[in-house]
Protein backbone atom coordinates (compact mmCIF):
# COMPACT_ATOMS: atom_id res chain seq x y z
CA UNK A 1 0.00 0.00 0.00
CA UNK A 2 2.81 2.38 0.95
CA UNK A 3 4.61 2.15 -2.43
CA UNK A 4 0.83 2.48 -4.21
CA UNK A 5 0.68 5.88 -2.04
CA UNK A 6 4.13 6.94 -3.14
CA UNK A 7 3.55 6.15 -6.91
CA UNK A 8 -0.04 7.99 -6.77
CA UNK A 9 1.45 10.95 -5.30
CA UNK A 10 4.73 11.13 -7.37
CA UNK A 11 1.66 11.35 -10.25
CA UNK A 12 -0.03 13.68 -9.15
CA UNK A 13 2.75 15.85 -9.12
CA UNK A 14 3.94 15.22 -12.73
CA UNK A 15 7.10 13.06 -11.78
CA UNK A 16 5.72 10.18 -13.62
CA UNK A 17 2.95 9.48 -15.84
CA UNK A 18 0.98 6.36 -15.62
CA UNK A 19 2.23 4.07 -17.93
CA UNK A 20 6.02 4.47 -15.85
CA UNK A 21 3.56 4.52 -12.33
CA UNK A 22 2.03 0.50 -13.87
CA UNK A 23 5.68 -0.38 -14.55
CA UNK A 24 7.64 0.54 -11.38
CA UNK A 25 4.33 -1.24 -9.92
CA UNK A 26 4.70 -4.28 -11.08
CA UNK A 27 8.66 -4.20 -11.08
CA UNK A 28 7.97 -4.22 -7.22
CA UNK A 29 5.53 -6.81 -7.18
CA UNK A 30 7.58 -9.29 -9.24
CA UNK A 31 10.51 -8.35 -6.75
CA UNK A 32 9.06 -7.31 -3.35
CA UNK A 33 10.48 -9.62 -0.40
CA UNK A 34 7.58 -11.07 1.36
CA UNK A 35 8.95 -10.16 4.88
CA UNK A 36 5.82 -10.79 6.97
CA UNK A 37 5.73 -14.25 5.56
CA UNK A 38 9.22 -14.76 5.85
CA UNK A 39 9.01 -13.84 9.72
CA UNK A 40 5.65 -15.81 10.33
CA UNK A 41 7.79 -18.90 8.97
CA UNK A 42 10.62 -18.27 11.08
CA UNK A 43 8.56 -17.68 14.37
CA UNK A 44 6.85 -21.25 12.88
CA UNK A 45 10.73 -22.89 12.70
CA UNK A 46 11.75 -21.67 16.13
CA UNK A 47 8.16 -22.79 17.74
CA UNK A 48 9.05 -26.26 16.53
CA UNK A 49 12.01 -26.16 17.37
CA UNK A 50 12.00 -25.12 20.94
CA UNK A 51 8.74 -27.54 21.12
CA UNK A 52 11.37 -30.50 20.43
CA UNK A 53 13.97 -29.14 22.68
CA UNK A 54 11.57 -29.03 25.43
CA UNK A 55 10.11 -32.77 24.23
CA UNK A 56 13.24 -33.75 24.58
CA UNK A 57 14.64 -31.93 27.40
CA UNK A 58 11.67 -33.66 30.18
CA UNK A 59 12.86 -36.97 28.82
CA UNK A 60 16.41 -36.27 28.46
CA UNK A 61 17.55 -38.79 30.80
CA UNK A 62 15.21 -41.50 30.03
CA UNK A 63 16.30 -41.45 26.37
CA UNK A 64 19.52 -44.18 26.21
CA UNK A 65 22.96 -42.77 24.54
CA UNK A 66 22.39 -44.80 21.38
CA UNK A 67 19.55 -43.64 20.75
CA UNK A 68 20.89 -40.10 21.30
CA UNK A 69 23.43 -40.17 18.95
CA UNK A 70 21.12 -42.50 16.02
CA UNK A 71 18.62 -39.92 16.33
CA UNK A 72 21.23 -36.84 15.72
CA UNK A 73 22.97 -38.88 13.01
CA UNK A 74 19.38 -39.27 10.87
CA UNK A 75 18.39 -35.62 11.54
CA UNK A 76 22.06 -34.40 10.12
CA UNK A 77 21.61 -36.86 7.00
CA UNK A 78 18.31 -35.46 6.68
CA UNK A 79 19.10 -32.19 6.93
CA UNK A 80 21.90 -32.90 4.11
CA UNK A 81 19.45 -34.62 2.06
CA UNK A 82 17.01 -31.62 2.40
CA UNK A 83 19.70 -29.31 1.33
CA UNK A 84 20.66 -30.74 -1.43
CA UNK A 85 17.61 -31.94 -3.31
CA UNK A 86 16.54 -28.19 -2.75
CA UNK A 87 19.43 -26.59 -3.77
CA UNK A 88 18.96 -29.28 -6.68
CA UNK A 89 15.36 -27.97 -7.50
CA UNK A 90 16.35 -24.26 -7.65
CA UNK A 91 15.08 -23.10 -4.33
CA UNK A 92 17.70 -21.45 -3.18
CA UNK A 93 16.33 -19.42 -0.50
CA UNK A 94 15.01 -23.08 1.36
CA UNK A 95 18.49 -24.39 0.91
CA UNK A 96 20.36 -21.98 2.71
CA UNK A 97 17.87 -22.15 5.28
CA UNK A 98 18.66 -25.79 5.33
CA UNK A 99 22.41 -25.20 5.30
CA UNK A 100 21.95 -23.13 7.96
CA UNK A 101 19.89 -25.38 10.45
CA UNK A 102 22.24 -28.21 9.72
CA UNK A 103 25.35 -26.21 10.56
CA UNK A 104 23.85 -25.42 13.98
CA UNK A 105 22.63 -28.59 14.23
CA UNK A 106 26.53 -29.83 13.52
CA UNK A 107 27.47 -27.44 16.79
CA UNK A 108 24.61 -29.12 19.00
CA UNK A 109 25.66 -32.44 17.72
CA UNK A 110 29.06 -32.02 19.09
CA UNK A 111 27.92 -31.21 22.47
CA UNK A 112 25.80 -34.10 22.56
CA UNK A 113 28.97 -36.21 21.97
CA UNK A 114 30.74 -34.81 24.47
CA UNK A 115 28.03 -35.22 26.66
CA UNK A 116 27.24 -38.97 26.13
CA UNK A 117 31.13 -39.66 26.42
CA UNK A 118 31.82 -36.86 29.14
CA UNK A 119 34.29 -35.08 27.20
CA UNK A 120 36.15 -32.31 29.00
CA UNK A 121 37.46 -29.56 26.62
CA UNK A 122 37.95 -26.23 26.54
CA UNK A 123 35.77 -24.30 24.66
CA UNK A 124 37.81 -23.24 21.44
CA UNK A 125 38.77 -26.91 20.64
CA UNK A 126 34.95 -27.80 19.44
CA UNK A 127 34.21 -24.17 18.09
CA UNK A 128 37.43 -24.62 15.56
CA UNK A 129 36.14 -27.98 15.16
CA UNK A 130 32.66 -26.87 14.03
CA UNK A 131 34.04 -24.06 11.57
CA UNK A 132 36.35 -26.88 9.99
CA UNK A 133 33.89 -29.42 9.41
CA UNK A 134 31.03 -26.94 8.20
CA UNK A 135 33.22 -24.80 6.60
CA UNK A 136 32.75 -26.17 3.21
CA UNK A 137 28.99 -26.62 3.41
CA UNK A 138 28.61 -22.73 4.44
CA UNK A 139 30.93 -22.08 1.47
CA UNK A 140 27.87 -23.46 -1.14
CA UNK A 141 25.42 -20.84 0.64
CA UNK A 142 24.25 -18.44 -1.85
CA UNK A 143 22.45 -15.76 0.58
CA UNK A 144 24.10 -12.77 1.97
CA UNK A 145 22.77 -13.55 5.32
CA UNK A 146 24.20 -17.06 4.94
CA UNK A 147 27.02 -15.07 4.66
CA UNK A 148 26.83 -13.04 7.61
CA UNK A 149 25.90 -16.01 10.13
CA UNK A 150 29.17 -17.78 8.48
CA UNK A 151 31.33 -14.68 9.37
CA UNK A 152 29.66 -14.01 12.85
CA UNK A 153 30.26 -17.91 13.71
CA UNK A 154 33.81 -17.34 12.34
CA UNK A 155 34.08 -14.44 14.21
CA UNK A 156 32.71 -15.91 18.00
CA UNK A 157 35.93 -19.19 17.12
CA UNK A 158 38.21 -16.55 16.51
CA UNK A 159 37.71 -14.40 20.14
CA UNK A 160 38.16 -18.03 21.71
CA UNK A 161 41.16 -18.41 20.64
CA UNK A 162 42.28 -15.63 22.51
CA UNK A 163 42.48 -16.82 25.88
CA UNK A 164 44.54 -19.93 24.84
CA UNK A 165 46.52 -17.93 22.93
CA UNK A 166 47.58 -15.59 25.72
CA UNK A 167 48.00 -18.48 28.02
CA UNK A 168 50.32 -21.05 25.17
CA UNK A 169 52.61 -17.55 24.99
CA UNK A 170 53.01 -17.38 28.50
CA UNK A 171 53.75 -20.71 29.54
CA UNK A 172 56.37 -20.13 26.67
CA UNK A 173 58.03 -16.82 28.26
CA UNK A 174 57.09 -14.65 25.47
CA UNK A 175 54.62 -12.60 27.29
CA UNK A 176 50.97 -12.79 26.02
CA UNK A 177 48.68 -10.43 26.55
CA UNK A 178 50.22 -7.77 24.89
CA UNK A 179 49.32 -9.40 21.34
CA UNK A 180 45.84 -9.42 22.09
CA UNK A 181 45.19 -6.21 20.38
CA UNK A 182 46.73 -7.36 17.17
CA UNK A 183 45.58 -10.93 17.57
CA UNK A 184 41.29 -9.59 17.54
CA UNK A 185 43.07 -7.00 14.99
CA UNK A 186 44.05 -9.55 12.62
CA UNK A 187 40.49 -11.36 12.72
CA UNK A 188 38.69 -9.10 10.21
CA UNK A 189 41.53 -9.08 7.62
CA UNK A 190 41.50 -12.89 7.23
CA UNK A 191 37.67 -12.69 7.01
CA UNK A 192 38.04 -10.09 3.99
CA UNK A 193 40.22 -12.39 2.84
CA UNK A 194 38.54 -15.38 3.07
CA UNK A 195 35.69 -13.33 1.18
CA UNK A 196 37.90 -13.17 -1.55
CA UNK A 197 37.66 -17.16 -2.45
CA UNK A 198 36.56 -17.47 -6.23
CA UNK A 199 34.10 -20.49 -4.89
CA UNK A 200 31.81 -18.47 -2.69
CA UNK A 201 29.06 -16.93 -4.38
CA UNK A 202 28.89 -12.89 -4.60
CA UNK A 203 26.31 -12.87 -2.08
CA UNK A 204 27.66 -14.90 0.59
CA UNK A 205 30.68 -13.65 0.11
CA UNK A 206 28.99 -9.72 0.53
CA UNK A 207 27.23 -11.02 3.64
CA UNK A 208 31.01 -12.25 5.03
CA UNK A 209 32.63 -8.99 3.86
CA UNK A 210 30.12 -6.83 5.68
CA UNK A 211 30.50 -8.28 9.04
CA UNK A 212 34.23 -7.87 8.92
CA UNK A 213 33.94 -4.54 7.90
CA UNK A 214 31.49 -3.83 10.89
CA UNK A 215 34.02 -5.46 12.86
CA UNK A 216 36.66 -3.09 12.10
CA UNK A 217 33.82 0.18 12.62
CA UNK A 218 32.86 -1.73 15.75
CA UNK A 219 36.77 -1.87 16.46
CA UNK A 220 37.68 1.71 15.41
CA UNK A 221 34.66 3.12 17.90
CA UNK A 222 35.55 0.98 20.78
CA UNK A 223 39.42 1.12 20.48
CA UNK A 224 39.63 4.84 22.04
CA UNK A 225 37.92 3.25 25.54
CA UNK A 226 41.39 2.44 25.73
CA UNK A 227 41.94 6.04 27.48
CA UNK A 228 39.81 5.19 30.46
CA UNK A 229 42.36 3.05 31.50
CA UNK A 230 44.98 3.21 34.63
CA UNK A 231 47.22 1.09 32.99
CA UNK A 232 49.21 1.18 29.17
CA UNK A 233 50.47 -1.94 27.36
CA UNK A 234 54.29 -2.10 26.15
CA UNK A 235 55.18 -0.68 22.49
CA UNK A 236 54.69 -4.20 21.15
CA UNK A 237 51.02 -3.72 21.70
CA UNK A 238 50.82 -0.57 19.98
CA UNK A 239 53.47 -1.49 17.20
CA UNK A 240 51.77 -5.00 16.36
CA UNK A 241 48.36 -3.56 16.11
CA UNK A 242 49.43 -0.72 14.10
CA UNK A 243 51.19 -3.25 11.39
CA UNK A 244 48.15 -5.26 11.17
CA UNK A 245 45.60 -2.30 11.09
CA UNK A 246 48.17 -0.40 8.48
CA UNK A 247 48.05 -3.80 6.40
CA UNK A 248 44.44 -3.84 6.50
CA UNK A 249 43.76 0.00 5.18
CA UNK A 250 46.66 -0.75 2.40
CA UNK A 251 44.88 -4.05 0.99
CA UNK A 252 41.73 -2.46 1.13
CA UNK A 253 41.98 -1.81 -2.34
CA UNK A 254 42.08 -5.86 -3.35
CA UNK A 255 39.92 -6.57 -0.22
CA UNK A 256 36.95 -4.80 -1.18
CA UNK A 257 36.88 -4.05 -4.58
CA UNK A 258 33.07 -3.45 -5.93
CA UNK A 259 33.20 0.15 -4.17
CA UNK A 260 34.62 3.81 -5.51
CA UNK A 261 38.63 4.51 -4.24
CA UNK A 262 36.33 7.62 -2.65
CA UNK A 263 34.34 5.12 -0.40
CA UNK A 264 37.63 3.54 0.55
CA UNK A 265 39.58 6.21 1.53
CA UNK A 266 36.74 7.70 3.39
CA UNK A 267 36.24 4.37 5.14
CA UNK A 268 40.00 4.36 6.11
CA UNK A 269 39.94 7.90 7.25
CA UNK A 270 37.85 6.41 10.01
CA UNK A 271 39.24 2.77 10.75
CA UNK A 272 42.64 5.16 11.14
CA UNK A 273 41.50 7.67 13.14
CA UNK A 274 40.25 5.18 15.79
CA UNK A 275 43.28 2.72 15.26
CA UNK A 276 45.93 5.57 16.27
CA UNK A 277 43.63 6.94 18.76
CA UNK A 278 43.57 3.19 20.17
CA UNK A 279 47.87 2.86 19.62
CA UNK A 280 48.59 5.98 21.63
CA UNK A 281 46.31 5.23 24.36
CA UNK A 282 48.41 1.52 24.79
CA UNK A 283 51.46 4.05 25.71
CA UNK A 284 50.67 7.03 27.64
CA UNK A 285 51.38 6.26 31.10
CA UNK A 286 48.90 8.02 32.52
CA UNK A 287 45.63 7.41 34.52
CA UNK A 288 42.13 7.94 33.48
CA UNK A 289 41.87 10.24 29.94
CA UNK A 290 38.18 9.78 29.46
CA UNK A 291 37.42 13.36 27.42
CA UNK A 292 40.76 11.84 25.11
CA UNK A 293 38.64 9.05 24.42
CA UNK A 294 34.99 10.82 23.91
CA UNK A 295 36.98 13.42 21.51
CA UNK A 296 38.51 10.44 19.40
CA UNK A 297 35.15 8.47 19.01
CA UNK A 298 33.42 11.22 18.08
CA UNK A 299 36.54 12.13 15.30
CA UNK A 300 35.72 8.59 14.28
CA UNK A 301 31.82 8.49 14.07
CA UNK A 302 32.45 11.76 11.88
CA UNK A 303 34.68 10.02 9.56
CA UNK A 304 32.23 7.37 9.33
CA UNK A 305 29.68 9.57 8.33
CA UNK A 306 31.51 11.30 5.66
CA UNK A 307 32.07 8.32 4.55
CA UNK A 308 28.61 7.49 4.35
CA UNK A 309 27.99 10.81 2.32
CA UNK A 310 30.82 9.94 -0.39
CA UNK A 311 29.21 6.43 -0.89
CA UNK A 312 25.73 8.13 -0.96
CA UNK A 313 23.92 5.83 1.74
CA UNK A 314 21.55 8.11 3.51
CA UNK A 315 20.67 5.16 6.28
CA UNK A 316 24.23 4.63 7.19
CA UNK A 317 24.45 8.33 7.19
CA UNK A 318 21.44 8.95 9.78
CA UNK A 319 22.71 5.50 12.07
CA UNK A 320 25.98 7.50 12.48
CA UNK A 321 24.70 11.27 12.87
CA UNK A 322 22.06 9.52 15.48
CA UNK A 323 25.50 7.76 17.16
CA UNK A 324 26.74 11.00 17.30
CA UNK A 325 24.15 12.93 19.12
CA UNK A 326 23.89 9.76 21.68
CA UNK A 327 27.75 10.15 22.12
CA UNK A 328 27.16 13.93 23.00
CA UNK A 329 24.55 13.27 25.65
CA UNK A 330 26.74 10.30 27.26
CA UNK A 331 29.71 13.07 27.70
CA UNK A 332 27.41 15.15 30.12
CA UNK A 333 26.94 12.00 32.39
CA UNK A 334 30.46 11.80 31.97
CA UNK A 335 31.37 15.39 32.91
CA UNK A 336 28.36 15.37 35.79
CA UNK A 337 30.03 16.84 38.41
CA UNK A 338 29.33 20.05 40.35
CA UNK A 339 26.34 22.58 39.23
CA UNK A 340 29.13 24.62 37.23
CA UNK A 341 30.36 21.23 35.21
CA UNK A 342 26.74 20.29 34.62
CA UNK A 343 25.39 24.11 33.49
CA UNK A 344 28.69 23.72 31.04
CA UNK A 345 28.19 20.13 29.76
CA UNK A 346 24.29 20.96 29.08
CA UNK A 347 25.09 24.07 27.06
CA UNK A 348 27.88 22.74 25.11
CA UNK A 349 26.25 18.91 24.90
CA UNK A 350 22.64 21.29 23.80
CA UNK A 351 24.84 23.86 21.00
CA UNK A 352 26.41 20.56 19.59
CA UNK A 353 23.52 18.85 19.26
CA UNK A 354 21.49 21.67 17.51
CA UNK A 355 24.60 22.07 15.02
CA UNK A 356 24.87 18.61 14.69
CA UNK A 357 21.11 18.49 13.95
CA UNK A 358 21.60 21.40 11.24
CA UNK A 359 24.08 19.80 9.44
CA UNK A 360 22.04 16.60 9.62
CA UNK A 361 19.42 18.18 7.41
CA UNK A 362 22.28 20.04 5.07
CA UNK A 363 23.84 16.95 4.16
CA UNK A 364 20.77 15.05 3.59
CA UNK A 365 19.54 17.38 1.29
CA UNK A 366 22.81 17.29 -0.18
CA UNK A 367 23.29 13.80 -0.25
CA UNK A 368 19.46 13.60 -2.23
CA UNK A 369 20.68 16.10 -4.75
CA UNK A 370 23.43 14.34 -5.46
CA UNK A 371 21.43 10.93 -5.67
CA UNK A 372 19.05 12.55 -8.36
CA UNK A 373 21.62 13.84 -10.34
CA UNK A 374 23.44 10.89 -10.29
CA UNK A 375 23.20 9.05 -13.77
CA UNK A 376 21.77 5.42 -13.97
CA UNK A 377 23.75 3.00 -12.70
CA UNK A 378 26.03 5.54 -10.55
CA UNK A 379 25.09 5.10 -6.95
CA UNK A 380 27.62 2.75 -4.69
CA UNK A 381 25.24 2.95 -1.52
Amino acid sequence: MKMERRLERWREAGLIDAATAGAIADFEERHRRPLALWSVVGLGALSVGLGLIALVAANWHAIGDGVKLGADLLLLAGLAVAAGRLRTAGSEPWADVAVFVYGWATLASIALVGQVYQLDSPLWQPLVFWCAVTGPLFALGRSAWLGMAWGLALGTTWLSLAEPMVDALKDAGLGGLEIVPAFLALGPALALGLALVPALADDAAAGLRRVALGALVVGAVTGPSAWYGSEHLEWTSAGSFALVVAAILAGLPRLWREVPDAVRRAFAEAVGIGAASTCVAFLVPYGDLGWVAALSQLAVLAALARACLVAQASTAFRLCAAAIAVRLVVIYFELFGTLLDTGLALLGGGLLTLLLARQWQRRTRALWAAHAAEPEGGSHA
